[in-house]
Order: structure tokens, then C-alpha cells, then sequence
């Protein structure tokens, strides 16, 4: 009976993912959207600035900071504890920049979680 139960339980999950397969879904999302779905927002803009311990962002037009901890990817590579952050920051990117941000709302602060050029 068991293996009956597992049987119809396997088939029910292939019958699904083949629809999903020939309707065109394939599981792959936008960056955008893979990051909506962790509670993650993302933006893009201009960098006007670099701070000790944050990006400021042209963000149509309004000035935005972003701010920058450990957790943070920075090119695709996490930011190194044993570095100061503004290092880090001047080191990667300067006023001008065209960069795109994923990041949280904590405390009303935007926390980025990444960071890159575009």
C-alpha cells in the first residue's frame, strides 16, 4: 500500500512538471524577481557619492543611500571582515558609477545586500 501511495505521489509530481515544462516555466526568474521573492528590493542608479559606510544613489533624482556591512556582495564577492568597509567601497566604485542594488528596508534604512556595476 505503501508503495502505491508513493508511486501515485511520484507520478502526480512528473505530470506536473512536465505541465509546467510545456507551458514554458522552466523555474528560472529574473534576478529582480528571485530577490522580490526573499523580500529584497532592487534598484538602479547612479552613484553620487561613496561615505564611510555607505553608497549615496542618484535614484531618479533623489539623492538615496545605501548602506554597506559584512553581509553585503560587492561584485559578486562578499565584503572582507577583516577590511574596512570604505576601503572596500572606494576601492570598487566612484562617483558616476552605474550600479544596480538589491536591498532590505531595516529600521528605515536601505541595507544593501548586493552590489553591482552594470
Amino acid at each position: 500500500m505503501k508503495i502505491k501511495l508513493v508511486g501515485l505521489m511520484v507520478s502526480g509530481l512528473l505530470a506536473a512538471s512536465s505541465m509546467a515544462m510545456a507551458q514554458g516555466q522552466t523555474g528560472e526568474q529574473p534576478a529582480a524577481q528571485a530577490a522580490e521573492q526573499l523580500g529584497l528590493k532592487e534598484v538602479t542608479g547612479r552613484v553620487i557619492d561613496v561615505k564611510e559606510d555607505h553608497l549615496i544613489l542618484d535614484i531618479n533624482g533623489v539623492a538615496t543611500p545605501f548602506y554597506v556591512h559584512h553581509e553585503t556582495m560587492l561584485q559578486g564577492k562578499r565584503t572582507k571582515v577583516d577590511q574596512p568597509i570604505h576601503h572596500q567601497l572606494k576601492k570598487d566604485f566612484k562617483a558616476g558609477d552605474n550600479v544596480t542594488v538589491s536591498y532590505e528596508l531595516r529600521k528605515d534604512r536601505n541595507h544593501a545586500m548586493s552590489i553591482n556595476k552594470r
